[in-house]
């Protein structure tokens, strides 16, 4: 998930949860479901939006809604199910995988095999039937397997002996790991001599981006040709991003108040947060981190990640409106009052020292009179050993925001 993201530039850094339990999950819409949910919300909920659960093995949407509402934490996929749109991105992949070996036509007549027909691979079976591919199906629920071999007008194979089938496509769309060097190689000598098998999941070499070997670019390599691997460390290094161009600090480099602070929040150890962090290496979350979220979330229109980012009795002091004390304010600040409808926030330079941190860039987006803004700021925080904002005074070049 992480080398996803990053291929995808989203502000995530593709962490996994896991709830271990003693014996098997309690039953959908059951109250005991409810409460483990409801107490797994409330544990990633001290993240303050660092980590942000969503949809995936073993879990439902009605799990994602009880986190939110029981858990009071933030979730993705809470109301539409990912999994359409994962198979869409599965089968992307694989037809442009069968069009690169076989031509035009793509999977049109050639025998793919789809191991796993759950939410997201009954849906990539679909797609390569309307496609005219010859289907066999394959899951450990034998039944839902043959239902939808009946449906498509394929043929089903065990579970265990479908990386083995004789075929042109393989695509596991089960558990992860299904698919390792030893069953590639198998499946490549079982398939039909005259159509190689493609494999949707073998990887591509990486291009390496056209720029000199850096130690804070981890794709450079001295290439001459430019690439889009070049353009994207490009633009990474333009907006500070640690994966692009600009050095990061590591734990050891942080002042002594935030490693302390990062060792006492009983939320830090090594959470999962977004695009700038933590650093590897960092015990919590540092300053600057924090600060950058807040803009992401802000921007994102996420108001309950927003308020999280301020202590309980944090003071924000804002042009035009008397000085907003406490989360309650906040949230009506940032829930109603505030006068723009959308935009971006654009950061030029971010100071830190200590526990203040100092923000110039500017803001462009729409107010909610519909007319345009873009408007020079500079803001001052100053936040605790929870890296939550105590106080913070905004300035801009114009009263428009």
């Amino acid at each position: 998930m992480t080398l996803k993201h990053a291929l995808a530039e989203l502000p995530y850094g593709g962490a996994k949860s896991v709830v271990m339990l003693d014996g098997p999950a309690p039953a959908p819409g059951s109250p005991q479901r409810r409460a483990l949910f409801a107490r797994f919300g409330e544990m990633i909920a001290r993240t303050a939006g660092y980590y942000v659960p969503g949809v995936d093995m073993g879990t439902l949407l009605e799990d994602m809604q009880t986190i939110r509402d029981d858990g009071g934490a933030r979730a993705f996929c809470d109301e539409v199910s990912p999994s359409p749109f994962t198979a869409r991105g599965v089968y992307r992949a694989m037809r442009a995988a069968a069009v690169h070996h076989h031509g035009e036509g793509g999977p049109a007549g050639l025998h793919v095999v789809v191991r796993g027909v759950g939410s997201v691979g009954a849906e990539v079976a679909q797609l390569a039937h309307t496609d005219g591919a010859r289907l066999t199906v394959a899951d450990v629920d034998t039944a839902r397997a043959q239902e939808l071999a009946r449906e498509l007008g394929g043929d089903t194979v065990a579970a265990d002996e479908a990386a083995f089938h004789e075929a042109d496509v393989f695509s596991p769309c089960a558990i992860a790991r299904s698919s390792r060097t030893t069953t590639s190689r198998a499946s490549r000598h079982g398939s039909s001599p005259a159509r190689p098998t493609t494999p949707s999941t073998t990887p591509a070499a990486p291009r390496p981006c056209a720029r000199p070997a850096s130690p804070s670019c981890p794709t450079s390599s001295p290439t001459p040709a430019a690439s889009s691997s070049a353009r994207r460390c490009r633009r990474m290094e333009r907006r500070g991003d640690p994966r692009g161009g600009r050095p990061h600090r590591r734990a050891g480099d942080r002042p002594a108040r935030e490693r302390a602070g990062a060792r006492d929040h009983p939320a830090r150890g090594r959470p999962a947060a977004g695009l700038h962090g933590p650093r590897p290496g960092d015990l919590g979350v540092s300053s600057e981190t924090a600060v950058r979220h807040y803009y992401d979330l802000v921007d994102a229109g996420d108001v309950a990640g927003v308020v999280a980012c301020f202590a309980d009795d944090a003071v924000y002091h804002r042009p035009g409106y008397e000085p907003m004390a406490g989360r309650a304010a906040l949230t009506d600040f940032y829930g109603g009052e505030r006068v723009i409808a959308d935009g971006r926030h654009e950061l030029d330079e971010v100071v830190v020292d200590g526990s203040r941190v100092a923000v110039h860039g500017r803001f462009v987006g729409t107010l909610k009179d519909g007319s345009a803004a873009r408007v020079g700021f500079a803001d001052f925080w100053v936040l605790d050993e929870q890296e939550q904002a105590v106080t913070r005074h905004s300035f801009f070049d114009t009263p428009a925001v």
